[in-house]
Protein backbone atom coordinates (compact mmCIF):
# COMPACT_ATOMS: atom_id res chain seq x y z
CA UNK A 1 0.00 0.00 0.00
CA UNK A 2 1.29 3.47 -0.89
CA UNK A 3 1.61 6.20 1.72
CA UNK A 4 -0.96 8.35 -0.11
CA UNK A 5 -3.48 5.50 0.00
CA UNK A 6 -2.86 5.13 3.73
CA UNK A 7 -3.41 8.86 4.27
CA UNK A 8 -6.71 8.74 2.41
CA UNK A 9 -7.92 6.11 4.87
CA UNK A 10 -7.01 8.16 7.96
CA UNK A 11 -9.66 10.58 9.31
CA UNK A 12 -7.56 13.76 9.16
CA UNK A 13 -5.92 13.06 5.80
CA UNK A 14 -8.87 11.93 3.77
CA UNK A 15 -9.35 14.57 1.08
CA UNK A 16 -11.20 12.86 -1.76
CA UNK A 17 -14.66 11.36 -1.33
CA UNK A 18 -18.28 12.11 -2.12
CA UNK A 19 -21.14 13.28 0.09
CA UNK A 20 -24.89 13.49 -0.45
CA UNK A 21 -26.22 16.92 0.57
CA UNK A 22 -30.01 16.95 0.96
CA UNK A 23 -32.24 19.95 1.57
CA UNK A 24 -35.93 20.07 2.38
CA UNK A 25 -38.27 22.98 3.04
CA UNK A 26 -41.17 20.67 3.88
CA UNK A 27 -42.50 20.89 0.34
CA UNK A 28 -39.85 18.99 -1.59
CA UNK A 29 -36.55 17.20 -1.13
CA UNK A 30 -33.47 17.93 -3.21
CA UNK A 31 -30.26 15.92 -3.19
CA UNK A 32 -26.89 16.91 -4.60
CA UNK A 33 -23.83 14.66 -4.56
CA UNK A 34 -20.56 16.58 -4.29
CA UNK A 35 -17.00 15.32 -4.22
CA UNK A 36 -14.03 16.88 -2.53
CA UNK A 37 -10.63 17.07 -4.18
CA UNK A 38 -8.23 19.02 -2.01
CA UNK A 39 -9.97 22.28 -1.05
CA UNK A 40 -12.47 22.33 -3.92
CA UNK A 41 -15.86 20.70 -4.49
CA UNK A 42 -17.25 19.17 -7.64
CA UNK A 43 -20.86 18.40 -8.57
CA UNK A 44 -21.52 14.76 -9.44
CA UNK A 45 -25.26 14.03 -9.38
CA UNK A 46 -28.54 15.89 -8.74
CA UNK A 47 -31.97 14.51 -7.82
CA UNK A 48 -35.27 15.97 -6.59
CA UNK A 49 -38.61 14.64 -5.35
CA UNK A 50 -41.88 16.36 -4.42
CA UNK A 51 -43.66 13.34 -2.92
CA UNK A 52 -45.80 14.27 0.12
CA UNK A 53 -44.32 11.55 2.33
CA UNK A 54 -40.72 12.64 2.86
CA UNK A 55 -39.64 9.08 3.67
CA UNK A 56 -40.81 8.06 0.22
CA UNK A 57 -39.12 11.17 -1.14
CA UNK A 58 -35.82 10.04 0.40
CA UNK A 59 -36.25 6.65 -1.25
CA UNK A 60 -37.00 8.34 -4.58
CA UNK A 61 -33.98 10.68 -4.40
CA UNK A 62 -31.55 7.92 -3.43
CA UNK A 63 -32.91 5.68 -6.20
CA UNK A 64 -32.33 8.44 -8.75
CA UNK A 65 -28.78 8.97 -7.51
CA UNK A 66 -28.02 5.24 -7.50
CA UNK A 67 -29.24 5.05 -11.07
CA UNK A 68 -26.86 7.90 -11.91
CA UNK A 69 -23.91 5.95 -10.54
CA UNK A 70 -23.55 7.17 -6.95
CA UNK A 71 -22.18 4.38 -4.75
CA UNK A 72 -21.21 6.12 -1.51
CA UNK A 73 -23.30 5.97 1.67
CA UNK A 74 -22.84 9.25 3.59
CA UNK A 75 -25.27 12.14 3.70
CA UNK A 76 -26.17 15.36 5.52
CA UNK A 77 -29.55 17.10 5.63
CA UNK A 78 -30.64 20.74 5.79
CA UNK A 79 -33.95 20.86 7.63
CA UNK A 80 -36.16 23.77 8.76
CA UNK A 81 -36.99 21.78 11.91
CA UNK A 82 -33.50 22.56 13.25
CA UNK A 83 -33.34 25.70 15.39
CA UNK A 84 -30.09 27.67 15.49
CA UNK A 85 -29.55 30.38 18.10
CA UNK A 86 -26.93 32.36 20.00
CA UNK A 87 -27.28 31.66 23.71
CA UNK A 88 -25.46 32.79 26.85
CA UNK A 89 -24.18 30.13 29.23
CA UNK A 90 -22.23 30.39 32.49
CA UNK A 91 -19.61 28.07 31.04
CA UNK A 92 -16.12 29.17 30.11
CA UNK A 93 -15.10 27.54 26.78
CA UNK A 94 -11.65 27.04 28.25
CA UNK A 95 -13.13 24.97 31.07
CA UNK A 96 -15.97 23.01 29.43
CA UNK A 97 -18.30 20.91 31.50
CA UNK A 98 -19.33 17.32 31.01
CA UNK A 99 -21.37 16.56 27.93
CA UNK A 100 -24.53 15.74 29.89
CA UNK A 101 -24.35 19.03 31.82
CA UNK A 102 -23.75 21.04 28.66
CA UNK A 103 -26.66 19.30 26.98
CA UNK A 104 -29.00 20.18 29.84
CA UNK A 105 -27.89 23.83 29.80
CA UNK A 106 -28.29 24.16 26.05
CA UNK A 107 -31.63 22.35 26.16
CA UNK A 108 -32.92 24.78 28.77
CA UNK A 109 -31.86 27.84 26.78
CA UNK A 110 -32.87 26.78 23.29
CA UNK A 111 -36.17 25.02 24.04
CA UNK A 112 -38.27 28.24 24.03
CA UNK A 113 -36.83 29.28 20.68
CA UNK A 114 -37.47 25.85 19.17
CA UNK A 115 -41.02 25.94 20.49
CA UNK A 116 -41.54 29.40 18.97
CA UNK A 117 -40.13 28.28 15.64
CA UNK A 118 -42.27 25.14 15.53
CA UNK A 119 -45.41 27.30 15.77
CA UNK A 120 -44.45 28.84 12.44
CA UNK A 121 -45.17 25.49 10.79
CA UNK A 122 -48.86 25.61 11.51
CA UNK A 123 -51.35 23.86 9.27
CA UNK A 124 -52.46 27.18 7.82
CA UNK A 125 -48.94 28.14 6.77
CA UNK A 126 -48.45 24.70 5.25
CA UNK A 127 -51.67 24.94 3.21
CA UNK A 128 -50.70 28.43 2.01
CA UNK A 129 -47.18 27.29 1.14
CA UNK A 130 -48.58 24.37 -0.87
CA UNK A 131 -50.95 26.73 -2.70
CA UNK A 132 -54.09 25.04 -1.42
CA UNK A 133 -55.19 28.21 0.47
CA UNK A 134 -54.77 31.87 -0.23
CA UNK A 135 -53.69 34.23 2.50
CA UNK A 136 -57.19 35.66 2.67
CA UNK A 137 -58.78 32.22 2.98
CA UNK A 138 -56.36 31.26 5.72
CA UNK A 139 -57.23 34.46 7.62
CA UNK A 140 -60.92 33.73 7.17
CA UNK A 141 -60.53 30.23 8.62
CA UNK A 142 -58.56 31.69 11.50
CA UNK A 143 -61.23 34.31 12.22
CA UNK A 144 -63.91 31.62 12.15
CA UNK A 145 -61.91 29.50 14.56
CA UNK A 146 -61.51 32.47 16.94
CA UNK A 147 -65.24 33.13 16.95
CA UNK A 148 -65.16 36.37 14.96
CA UNK A 149 -68.23 35.53 12.90
CA UNK A 150 -68.64 33.63 9.67
CA UNK A 151 -66.96 34.35 6.38
CA UNK A 152 -68.96 36.35 3.81
CA UNK A 153 -71.08 34.22 1.51
CA UNK A 154 -71.21 31.17 3.80
CA UNK A 155 -73.77 29.73 6.16
CA UNK A 156 -71.24 28.21 8.53
CA UNK A 157 -71.67 29.12 12.17
CA UNK A 158 -68.94 29.92 14.65
CA UNK A 159 -66.41 27.07 15.15
CA UNK A 160 -65.11 27.53 18.66
CA UNK A 161 -63.80 24.03 19.25
CA UNK A 162 -62.86 22.83 15.76
CA UNK A 163 -59.33 22.58 14.45
CA UNK A 164 -58.09 24.62 11.52
CA UNK A 165 -58.17 21.78 8.97
CA UNK A 166 -61.73 20.73 9.71
CA UNK A 167 -62.95 24.33 9.43
CA UNK A 168 -61.19 24.82 6.09
CA UNK A 169 -62.71 21.53 4.95
CA UNK A 170 -66.19 22.55 6.02
CA UNK A 171 -65.82 25.90 4.27
CA UNK A 172 -64.92 24.07 1.05
CA UNK A 173 -61.54 25.72 0.71
CA UNK A 174 -59.64 22.42 0.58
CA UNK A 175 -60.25 18.74 -0.05
CA UNK A 176 -59.63 15.82 2.26
CA UNK A 177 -56.66 14.74 0.09
CA UNK A 178 -55.08 18.17 0.40
CA UNK A 179 -55.62 18.17 4.15
CA UNK A 180 -54.08 14.72 4.57
CA UNK A 181 -51.08 15.73 2.48
CA UNK A 182 -50.54 18.87 4.55
CA UNK A 183 -50.80 16.96 7.82
CA UNK A 184 -48.34 14.37 6.53
CA UNK A 185 -45.82 17.05 5.58
CA UNK A 186 -46.34 18.79 8.92
CA UNK A 187 -45.34 15.59 10.77
CA UNK A 188 -41.84 15.90 9.29
CA UNK A 189 -41.41 19.49 10.54
CA UNK A 190 -42.79 19.41 14.10
CA UNK A 191 -41.70 17.14 16.92
CA UNK A 192 -41.66 16.75 20.67
CA UNK A 193 -39.67 19.66 22.12
CA UNK A 194 -39.31 17.88 25.45
CA UNK A 195 -36.71 15.58 23.89
CA UNK A 196 -34.05 17.52 22.06
CA UNK A 197 -30.81 16.57 20.38
CA UNK A 198 -28.42 19.51 20.76
CA UNK A 199 -25.01 20.66 19.68
CA UNK A 200 -23.02 23.72 20.70
CA UNK A 201 -20.05 25.77 19.55
CA UNK A 202 -18.15 28.31 21.66
CA UNK A 203 -17.95 31.79 20.14
CA UNK A 204 -15.81 33.76 22.54
CA UNK A 205 -13.41 32.87 25.32
CA UNK A 206 -13.52 36.40 26.74
CA UNK A 207 -16.34 37.52 29.00
CA UNK A 208 -17.61 41.09 28.74
CA UNK A 209 -17.83 43.19 31.91
CA UNK A 210 -21.62 43.47 31.75
CA UNK A 211 -22.23 39.95 30.41
CA UNK A 212 -23.85 37.25 32.50
CA UNK A 213 -21.87 34.50 30.83
CA UNK A 214 -20.18 33.36 27.64
CA UNK A 215 -21.79 33.27 24.22
CA UNK A 216 -22.33 29.90 22.58
CA UNK A 217 -23.77 29.02 19.20
CA UNK A 218 -26.30 26.19 19.56
CA UNK A 219 -28.54 24.04 17.37
CA UNK A 220 -31.32 21.66 18.34
CA UNK A 221 -33.90 19.32 16.81
CA UNK A 222 -36.56 17.06 18.25
CA UNK A 223 -35.12 13.61 19.01
CA UNK A 224 -38.08 11.62 17.57
CA UNK A 225 -37.92 13.73 14.42
CA UNK A 226 -34.16 13.22 14.14
CA UNK A 227 -34.53 9.46 14.58
CA UNK A 228 -37.25 9.43 11.95
CA UNK A 229 -34.94 11.08 9.41
CA UNK A 230 -32.04 8.78 10.32
CA UNK A 231 -34.28 5.72 9.86
CA UNK A 232 -35.53 7.00 6.49
CA UNK A 233 -31.96 7.28 5.18
CA UNK A 234 -30.85 4.07 6.85
CA UNK A 235 -33.51 2.08 5.00
CA UNK A 236 -31.77 3.18 1.79
CA UNK A 237 -28.36 2.05 3.13
CA UNK A 238 -27.28 5.66 3.60
CA UNK A 239 -25.85 6.96 6.87
CA UNK A 240 -27.17 10.40 7.84
CA UNK A 241 -24.22 12.03 9.60
CA UNK A 242 -25.61 15.44 10.58
CA UNK A 243 -28.70 17.61 10.30
CA UNK A 244 -28.13 21.33 9.62
CA UNK A 245 -30.55 24.24 9.89
CA UNK A 246 -32.15 25.10 6.55
CA UNK A 247 -31.04 28.74 6.80
CA UNK A 248 -27.80 29.98 8.35
CA UNK A 249 -25.18 27.59 6.93
CA UNK A 250 -24.21 30.09 4.23
CA UNK A 251 -22.08 31.86 6.85
CA UNK A 252 -19.44 29.17 6.18
CA UNK A 253 -18.80 30.86 2.82
CA UNK A 254 -17.89 34.20 4.42
CA UNK A 255 -14.41 35.38 5.39
CA UNK A 256 -14.11 35.02 9.15
CA UNK A 257 -11.39 37.64 9.64
CA UNK A 258 -13.66 40.64 8.88
CA UNK A 259 -17.07 41.79 10.04
CA UNK A 260 -19.90 40.64 7.80
CA UNK A 261 -23.62 39.93 7.76
CA UNK A 262 -24.99 36.77 6.12
CA UNK A 263 -28.69 36.59 5.20
CA UNK A 264 -30.52 33.66 3.69
CA UNK A 265 -34.13 33.77 2.51
CA UNK A 266 -36.54 30.92 1.68
CA UNK A 267 -40.36 30.73 1.60
CA UNK A 268 -40.96 33.89 3.62
CA UNK A 269 -38.38 33.00 6.27
CA UNK A 270 -35.15 34.93 6.70
CA UNK A 271 -32.13 34.04 8.86
CA UNK A 272 -29.40 36.55 9.64
CA UNK A 273 -26.00 35.69 11.09
CA UNK A 274 -23.80 38.60 12.08
CA UNK A 275 -20.02 38.20 12.31
CA UNK A 276 -18.44 40.81 14.59
CA UNK A 277 -14.83 40.83 15.80
CA UNK A 278 -14.18 37.31 14.56
CA UNK A 279 -17.15 35.57 16.18
CA UNK A 280 -20.90 35.27 15.75
CA UNK A 281 -22.54 38.29 17.37
CA UNK A 282 -26.20 37.61 16.53
CA UNK A 283 -28.44 34.96 14.98
CA UNK A 284 -31.94 36.08 13.99
CA UNK A 285 -34.77 34.30 12.22
CA UNK A 286 -37.84 36.18 11.00
CA UNK A 287 -41.01 34.76 9.46
CA UNK A 288 -42.77 37.28 7.22
CA UNK A 289 -46.48 37.16 6.56
CA UNK A 290 -45.84 38.33 3.03
CA UNK A 291 -44.10 36.40 0.27
CA UNK A 292 -41.82 39.34 -0.56
CA UNK A 293 -38.23 38.24 0.29
CA UNK A 294 -37.10 41.88 0.49
CA UNK A 295 -39.53 42.56 3.33
CA UNK A 296 -38.23 39.53 5.25
CA UNK A 297 -34.61 40.70 4.77
CA UNK A 298 -35.36 44.26 5.88
CA UNK A 299 -37.18 43.09 9.03
CA UNK A 300 -34.19 40.98 9.94
CA UNK A 301 -31.55 43.59 9.10
CA UNK A 302 -33.14 46.35 11.14
CA UNK A 303 -33.32 44.02 14.16
CA UNK A 304 -29.53 43.71 14.42
CA UNK A 305 -28.66 44.59 18.04
CA UNK A 306 -25.50 46.48 17.15
CA UNK A 307 -24.47 49.09 14.59
CA UNK A 308 -23.69 47.15 11.45
CA UNK A 309 -21.82 48.84 8.59
CA UNK A 310 -20.31 45.59 7.33
CA UNK A 311 -21.10 44.23 3.87
CA UNK A 312 -24.10 41.97 3.53
CA UNK A 313 -23.84 38.54 1.90
CA UNK A 314 -27.17 37.40 0.51
CA UNK A 315 -28.10 33.79 -0.11
CA UNK A 316 -31.20 33.44 -2.25
CA UNK A 317 -31.85 30.51 -4.58
CA UNK A 318 -33.93 31.79 -7.47
CA UNK A 319 -33.91 33.70 -10.72
CA UNK A 320 -34.62 37.00 -8.95
CA UNK A 321 -31.43 36.84 -6.86
CA UNK A 322 -29.73 39.70 -8.74
CA UNK A 323 -32.85 41.88 -8.51
CA UNK A 324 -33.16 41.20 -4.76
CA UNK A 325 -29.47 42.05 -4.34
CA UNK A 326 -29.95 45.45 -5.97
CA UNK A 327 -33.13 46.29 -4.05
CA UNK A 328 -31.62 45.26 -0.69
CA UNK A 329 -28.44 47.24 -1.30
CA UNK A 330 -30.48 50.36 -2.06
CA UNK A 331 -32.67 49.82 0.99
CA UNK A 332 -29.91 49.31 3.60
CA UNK A 333 -27.21 51.47 2.00
CA UNK A 334 -24.37 48.93 2.19
CA UNK A 335 -22.72 46.62 -0.30
CA UNK A 336 -24.64 43.40 -0.86
CA UNK A 337 -22.86 40.36 -2.33
CA UNK A 338 -24.50 37.16 -3.51
CA UNK A 339 -23.42 33.85 -2.04
CA UNK A 340 -22.31 31.69 -3.61
CA UNK A 341 -20.50 33.94 -6.09
CA UNK A 342 -20.94 33.78 -9.85
CA UNK A 343 -18.02 31.41 -10.45
CA UNK A 344 -19.23 28.96 -7.82
CA UNK A 345 -22.78 29.14 -9.17
CA UNK A 346 -21.40 28.19 -12.56
CA UNK A 347 -19.63 25.13 -11.16
CA UNK A 348 -22.36 24.15 -8.68
CA UNK A 349 -25.59 25.52 -10.18
CA UNK A 350 -27.93 23.27 -8.19
CA UNK A 351 -26.66 24.19 -4.72
CA UNK A 352 -28.04 26.88 -2.45
CA UNK A 353 -25.79 28.91 -0.17
CA UNK A 354 -26.85 26.75 2.78
CA UNK A 355 -26.16 23.47 0.95
CA UNK A 356 -22.74 24.67 -0.16
CA UNK A 357 -21.83 25.95 3.31
CA UNK A 358 -22.99 22.75 4.99
CA UNK A 359 -21.07 20.62 2.45
CA UNK A 360 -17.87 22.60 2.99
CA UNK A 361 -18.30 22.32 6.76
CA UNK A 362 -19.03 18.58 6.67
CA UNK A 363 -16.14 17.85 4.30
CA UNK A 364 -13.72 20.03 6.26
CA UNK A 365 -12.99 22.40 3.39
CA UNK A 366 -13.26 25.43 5.67
CA UNK A 367 -11.63 25.48 9.09
CA UNK A 368 -13.35 26.94 12.17
CA UNK A 369 -16.52 27.76 10.24
CA UNK A 370 -19.27 29.29 12.46
CA UNK A 371 -21.67 26.55 11.45
CA UNK A 372 -23.41 24.46 14.11
CA UNK A 373 -25.00 21.21 12.98
CA UNK A 374 -26.68 18.46 15.01
CA UNK A 375 -24.67 15.24 14.56
CA UNK A 376 -26.82 12.12 14.61
CA UNK A 377 -24.20 10.39 16.78
CA UNK A 378 -24.34 13.11 19.45
CA UNK A 379 -22.40 16.33 20.08
CA UNK A 380 -18.85 16.45 18.85
CA UNK A 381 -16.43 15.91 21.68
CA UNK A 382 -13.28 18.00 22.29
CA UNK A 383 -10.50 17.14 19.91
CA UNK A 384 -8.51 15.26 22.52
CA UNK A 385 -11.55 13.03 23.24
CA UNK A 386 -12.52 12.30 19.65
CA UNK A 387 -12.05 8.80 18.36
CA UNK A 388 -10.50 9.99 15.09
CA UNK A 389 -7.93 12.12 16.95
CA UNK A 390 -7.01 9.25 19.22
CA UNK A 391 -6.86 6.95 16.22
CA UNK A 392 -4.51 9.38 14.46
CA UNK A 393 -2.28 9.67 17.53
CA UNK A 394 -2.29 5.91 17.89
CA UNK A 395 -1.41 5.58 14.20
CA UNK A 396 1.46 8.05 14.67
CA UNK A 397 2.77 6.15 17.68
CA UNK A 398 2.40 2.91 15.77
CA UNK A 399 4.32 4.33 12.80
CA UNK A 400 7.04 5.58 15.17
CA UNK A 401 7.31 2.15 16.78
CA UNK A 402 7.42 0.58 13.33
CA UNK A 403 10.26 2.95 12.40
CA UNK A 404 12.20 1.98 15.54
CA UNK A 405 11.52 -1.69 14.83
CA UNK A 406 12.65 -1.30 11.21
CA UNK A 407 15.86 0.45 12.33
CA UNK A 408 16.55 -2.25 14.88
CA UNK A 409 15.89 -4.93 12.30
CA UNK A 410 18.22 -3.19 9.84
CA UNK A 411 21.06 -3.14 12.38
CA UNK A 412 20.35 -6.73 13.29
CA UNK A 413 20.35 -7.63 9.61
CA UNK A 414 23.85 -6.17 9.21
CA UNK A 415 25.06 -8.14 12.22
CA UNK A 416 23.39 -11.28 10.97
CA UNK A 417 25.05 -10.75 7.58
CA UNK A 418 28.48 -10.68 9.19
CA UNK A 419 27.74 -13.79 11.23
CA UNK A 420 26.33 -15.45 8.12
CA UNK A 421 29.55 -14.77 6.20
CA UNK A 422 31.62 -16.40 8.95
CA UNK A 423 29.25 -19.34 9.22
CA UNK A 424 29.33 -19.76 5.44
CA UNK A 425 33.13 -19.91 5.44
CA UNK A 426 33.12 -22.44 8.26
CA UNK A 427 30.44 -24.42 6.47
CA UNK A 428 32.57 -24.53 3.33
CA UNK A 429 35.51 -25.94 5.29
CA UNK A 430 33.25 -28.42 7.02
CA UNK A 431 31.77 -29.52 3.70
CA UNK A 432 35.27 -30.21 2.34
CA UNK A 433 36.12 -32.26 5.43
CA UNK A 434 32.82 -34.10 5.10
CA UNK A 435 33.60 -34.88 1.46
CA UNK A 436 36.99 -36.34 2.43
CA UNK A 437 35.42 -38.39 5.22
CA UNK A 438 32.68 -39.53 2.87
CA UNK A 439 35.30 -40.70 0.37
CA UNK A 440 36.95 -42.79 3.09
CA UNK A 441 33.53 -44.12 4.14
CA UNK A 442 32.76 -45.04 0.54
CA UNK A 443 36.05 -46.96 0.24
CA UNK A 444 35.34 -48.78 3.51
CA UNK A 445 31.79 -49.57 2.36
CA UNK A 446 33.20 -50.92 -0.88
CA UNK A 447 35.56 -53.21 0.98
CA UNK A 448 32.71 -54.30 3.27
CA UNK A 449 30.60 -55.06 0.22
CA UNK A 450 33.42 -57.15 -1.23
CA UNK A 451 33.81 -59.01 2.05
CA UNK A 452 30.04 -59.57 2.25
CA UNK A 453 30.01 -60.90 -1.32
CA UNK A 454 32.88 -63.23 -0.51
CA UNK A 455 31.10 -64.36 2.65
CA UNK A 456 27.89 -65.02 0.73
CA UNK A 457 29.84 -67.00 -1.86
CA UNK A 458 31.48 -69.01 0.93
CA UNK A 459 28.09 -69.74 2.51
CA UNK A 460 26.69 -70.76 -0.86
CA UNK A 461 29.59 -73.14 -1.41
CA UNK A 462 29.21 -74.53 2.11
CA UNK A 463 25.50 -75.08 1.50
CA UNK A 464 26.26 -76.93 -1.73
CA UNK A 465 28.91 -79.03 0.00
CA UNK A 466 26.50 -79.78 2.83
CA UNK A 467 23.79 -80.74 0.35
CA UNK A 468 26.02 -83.09 -1.60
CA UNK A 469 27.89 -84.45 1.44
CA UNK A 470 25.04 -84.85 3.95
CA UNK A 471 21.52 -84.02 2.78
CA UNK A 472 21.59 -85.81 -0.56
CA UNK A 473 22.94 -89.16 0.78
CA UNK A 474 20.63 -88.87 3.78
CA UNK A 475 17.62 -88.28 1.50
CA UNK A 476 18.60 -91.16 -0.77
CA UNK A 477 18.88 -93.58 2.13
CA UNK A 478 15.57 -92.20 3.53
CA UNK A 479 13.76 -92.78 0.22
CA UNK A 480 15.23 -96.26 -0.06
CA UNK A 481 14.08 -97.06 3.47
CA UNK A 482 10.61 -95.69 2.68
CA UNK A 483 10.21 -97.82 -0.38
CA UNK A 484 11.56 -100.83 1.49
CA UNK A 485 8.96 -100.28 4.20
CA UNK A 486 6.21 -99.95 1.64
CA UNK A 487 7.36 -103.10 -0.06
CA UNK A 488 7.09 -104.99 3.22
CA UNK A 489 3.73 -103.50 4.29
CA UNK A 490 1.72 -103.36 1.09
CA UNK A 491 -0.41 -106.51 0.67
CA UNK A 492 -2.72 -107.69 -2.05
CA UNK A 493 -5.60 -105.73 -0.47
CA UNK A 494 -3.78 -102.39 -0.58
CA UNK A 495 -2.84 -100.24 -3.56
CA UNK A 496 -0.57 -97.15 -3.37
CA UNK A 497 -2.11 -94.35 -5.46
CA UNK A 498 0.09 -91.33 -4.82
CA UNK A 499 3.25 -90.26 -2.94
CA UNK A 500 4.16 -86.57 -2.76
CA UNK A 501 7.20 -85.10 -0.99
CA UNK A 502 7.02 -81.79 0.91
CA UNK A 503 9.99 -79.69 2.02
CA UNK A 504 10.48 -77.55 5.18
CA UNK A 505 8.74 -74.14 5.03
CA UNK A 506 8.96 -70.90 7.03
CA UNK A 507 5.80 -71.84 8.93
CA UNK A 508 6.86 -75.52 9.46
CA UNK A 509 10.43 -76.88 9.58
CA UNK A 510 9.20 -80.47 9.02
CA UNK A 511 9.74 -82.53 5.85
CA UNK A 512 8.34 -85.83 4.60
CA UNK A 513 5.72 -87.33 2.28
CA UNK A 514 1.96 -87.17 1.72
CA UNK A 515 0.76 -90.69 0.88
CA UNK A 516 -2.56 -91.76 -0.66
CA UNK A 517 -3.56 -95.48 -0.83
CA UNK A 518 -6.70 -97.59 -1.34
CA UNK A 519 -7.70 -100.73 0.51
CA UNK A 520 -10.42 -103.29 -0.13
CA UNK A 521 -11.59 -103.23 3.47
CA UNK A 522 -11.21 -101.23 6.55
CA UNK A 523 -9.32 -104.10 8.26
CA UNK A 524 -6.79 -104.11 5.43
CA UNK A 525 -6.45 -100.31 5.68
CA UNK A 526 -5.90 -100.44 9.46
CA UNK A 527 -3.34 -103.29 9.13
CA UNK A 528 -1.53 -101.26 6.44
CA UNK A 529 -1.30 -98.15 8.58
CA UNK A 530 -0.19 -100.10 11.63
CA UNK A 531 2.43 -102.06 9.68
CA UNK A 532 3.73 -98.86 8.10
CA UNK A 533 4.12 -97.18 11.50
CA UNK A 534 6.08 -100.16 12.82
CA UNK A 535 8.26 -100.33 9.72
CA UNK A 536 9.14 -96.59 9.82
CA UNK A 537 9.66 -96.37 13.55
CA UNK A 538 13.41 -97.23 13.39
CA UNK A 539 13.94 -94.26 11.05
CA UNK A 540 12.14 -91.84 13.40
CA UNK A 541 9.38 -91.13 10.94
CA UNK A 542 5.91 -90.53 12.34
CA UNK A 543 2.67 -91.38 10.61
CA UNK A 544 0.21 -88.49 11.16
CA UNK A 545 -3.13 -87.20 9.96
CA UNK A 546 -4.49 -90.66 9.09
CA UNK A 547 -7.84 -90.38 7.33
CA UNK A 548 -9.99 -93.34 6.15
CA UNK A 549 -12.81 -92.58 3.74
CA UNK A 550 -15.16 -95.08 2.13
CA UNK A 551 -14.78 -94.66 -1.60
CA UNK A 552 -14.78 -96.69 -4.81
CA UNK A 553 -11.40 -97.52 -6.13
CA UNK A 554 -10.08 -99.02 -9.30
CA UNK A 555 -12.36 -101.17 -11.38
CA UNK A 556 -15.19 -99.50 -9.44
CA UNK A 557 -14.66 -101.74 -6.46
CA UNK A 558 -15.90 -100.63 -3.07
CA UNK A 559 -13.16 -99.94 -0.57
CA UNK A 560 -11.51 -97.31 1.62
CA UNK A 561 -9.33 -94.37 0.65
CA UNK A 562 -6.36 -93.93 3.00
CA UNK A 563 -4.65 -90.53 3.40
CA UNK A 564 -1.73 -90.03 5.77
CA UNK A 565 1.33 -87.90 6.32
CA UNK A 566 4.86 -89.21 6.89
CA UNK A 567 6.81 -86.67 8.91
CA UNK A 568 10.51 -86.85 9.60
CA UNK A 569 10.99 -85.57 13.17
CA UNK A 570 14.59 -86.34 14.00
CA UNK A 571 17.33 -83.96 12.85
CA UNK A 572 20.20 -86.48 13.31
CA UNK A 573 21.77 -88.10 10.36
CA UNK A 574 19.51 -90.66 8.75
CA UNK A 575 22.51 -92.57 7.58
CA UNK A 576 23.26 -93.68 11.11
CA UNK A 577 19.66 -94.85 11.56
CA UNK A 578 19.67 -96.68 8.29
CA UNK A 579 22.98 -98.31 9.07
CA UNK A 580 21.67 -99.35 12.45
CA UNK A 581 18.59 -100.78 10.80
CA UNK A 582 20.51 -102.42 7.94
CA UNK A 583 22.82 -104.32 10.33
CA UNK A 584 21.60 -106.54 13.12
CA UNK A 585 22.60 -106.49 16.71
CA UNK A 586 25.38 -108.87 15.91
CA UNK A 587 26.63 -106.71 13.09
CA UNK A 588 25.42 -108.94 10.24
CA UNK A 589 23.57 -107.51 7.27
CA UNK A 590 19.81 -107.93 7.11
Amino acid sequence: MKFSDLCNKLPFFNNAYSLLVCETDGLSLRGVVVSRAGLSLGLLHVAESSLPDLETAVEDVVAQLRASGWKDSRAILLNPAVTQALITLPVDPKVPREESQMHDLVHWEIEPQLLQQSTQWSLGRMLVALGYLTQEQAQAVHDTQQGRGKPPGTTVEVYAYKIFGDIALDLGYITRTQLDESLLRQEWLKGDVEQLSCNWLAQSSAKADDAAGFEWMASAISVPLQMRWVAAFSRQSVKLQSIYPLLGCGVALLPTDTDAVAMEVSNGASTLVGIHQGSVATIQTQFSETSDPLQACLENYHAIPYTANAPVYLGYFGEAASELQTRLSSAVGVDVHLIPDADTCEQLPQMTAGMLGAAMHALGVVAHAPCCDVPTAGPRKPWFKRVEVRATIFAGILLFLILIAETTLFVRQIQIGEVYARVTADEKKLNEAVKEAQAVIDRVNGQKAQLLAQQNERLRLEARLRFFAEELPDRAVFVQALFAALENTVTESVVIDHIEEFSPQATSPESGFNLTAWALSDEAAVRFVKSLKEALLPWKIDVENVNLTEQQGRLKLNGYLVRLRLVKKAQASVLNSLKAGATGKDGSAQ
